[in-house]
């Protein structure tokens, strides 16, 4: 059942530089509004934006006015710019990130407004979230059977640090805290969970960013959630995320995928605590979840999922086909069958597939893929079940950016 609300994101563009020049046939000039961002008044195409910056085009589009921000500097390409406390080169046709991270020409700051968002009666409308990698928090949601008619939800969280010693993000160890709500219709609390700061540890290091990676667990019924993320600092709201959530009903009959849960890291465990602060235990596995879908091609990808409903045979034991693809996003595929059994040869990408069988209706998978040899850019991810008994199949389909560091930079 759709629900109708509303919520208003109020933009916020801080421009904290501007040189105009009259030597205009010399001058660079970089803009932001609601059609995506501009140099000397041509947009540039999403294809040719730095990842991170695809954010901020969602941001811009939720605005109202001519400009969110206009700067201009006189010279020759690239213009430096930090942006959200990134710096980026601004060339004609194209935004990348810079190899330079100390030097920029202007401070830009383009982010939702926190004081037009939080309401004391959390009245509000759905957040358009945009479909690449995050910028500012990262922020994954994962949810499973629970107990009884309960689900559990994972949320999965980055609080980008500029730096981790000097904490010249402003927040302080001491006074400094995210809250996670699971909010229903009527503006009411169904969850919460609050953690403070440890700088001590639980930091994730990226050569982009800094992240104090951290994960909330919660239990919630099988429905239509609003979940919102605060970060506060001196009893201060300093930032705040929101997302929409539909919990499926992992109780009913038949085969069913759960949330595929993206990780760092998954190992099995025999005593049931944690290593770290960062992991959590999943029905056996100690699990570092990861709070964004961009990954290094240098790194494997880790991933965590479960599997229920599936049928017992005469010998009481489930039989069951695994198939998991991850392949270069294709936008002019419109119809993507979840099992291909004969895929072709020669296709780029990576895949996996196996065939198991137990004791129980319920299992608890994880796999490992080696992106070492794959190209950078958006794929797409399949993680699909087939269940052999009773031919249900079930599965998860999701973007994912790969990435690698040592060339990000512009040449």
């Amino acid at each position: 059942m759709m629900r109708s609300r509303t919520f208003t994101y109020a933009l916020t563009a801080v421009l904290l530089a501007f040189f105009l020049t009259a030597n205009v046939s010399a001058q660079i000039r970089f803009a932001g509004d609601k059609n995506g961002l501009h140099v000397n008044e041509k947009i540039i195409d999403t294809g040719n934006l730095h990842e991170s910056l695809l954010n901020v085009v969602e941001i811009l589009r939720t605005q109202s006015g001519r400009e969110s921000f206009a700067v201009a500097t006189t010279g020759g390409f690239p213009m430096r710019a930090r942006i959200n406390g990134v710096v980026y080169e601004v060339w004609r046709d194209r935004i990348v990130e810079s190899c330079d991270t100390r030097n920029a020409d202007h401070e830009i700051q383009v982010r939702p407004d926190p004081s037009d968002i939080i309401k004391a009666s959390y009245s509000y409308q759905r957040a358009q979230t945009a479909s690449g990698p995050e910028l500012g928090m990262p922020l994954l949601i994962s949810s499973f059977k629970g107990d009884g008619r309960q689900a559990d939800i994972f949320v999965n969280y980055g609080t980008p640090l500029d730096s981790i010693h000097d904490r010249s993000d402003g927040m302080t160890a001491d006074y400094s805290s995210i809250s996670t709500f699971v909010i229903n219709d009527q503006g009411d609390t169904l969850a919460e969970r609050t953690r403070n700061f440890n700088y001590s540890n639980m930091v994730k290091v990226f050569p982009d960013q800094d992240l104090w990676v951290d994960t909330q667990q919660m239990q919630v019924s099988s429905d239509e959630h609003d979940l919102m993320v605060v970060q506060k600092a001196d009893g201060q709201t300093m930032d705040m995320w929101h997302r929409y959530v539909k919990v499926p009903n992992y109780g009913r009959a038949g085969l069913m995928l759960s949330s595929v849960m993206h990780a760092y890291s998954v190992e099995q465990t025999e005593n049931g605590v944690p290593p770290s602060t960062n992991e959590i235990v999943r029905r056996g596995f100690t699990i570092w979840p990861a709070p964004r879908k961009v990954y290094s091609t240098e790194w494997p990808i880790y991933l965590y999922f479960e599997v229920y409903g599936l049928a017992l045979n005469a010998l009481g034991k489930t039989d069951y086909d695994v198939e998991i693809t991850l392949e270069p996003k294709n936008a002019d595929r419109r119809v993507r069958r979840l099992f291909r059994r004969n895929r072709d040869k020669g296709r780029e990408g990576v895949s996996v597939s196996y065939r198991g069988n137990g004791l129980e209706p319920e299992e608890s998978l994880y796999q490992i893929l080696d992106v070492s040899d794959q190209k950078t850019g958006f794929y797409t991810l399949t993680v699909s079940v087939r269940d052999n008994e009773t031919g249900e199949e079930s599965g998860r389909i999701q973007d994912l950016f790969l990435r690698r560091w040592g060339l990000s930079c512009s040449e």
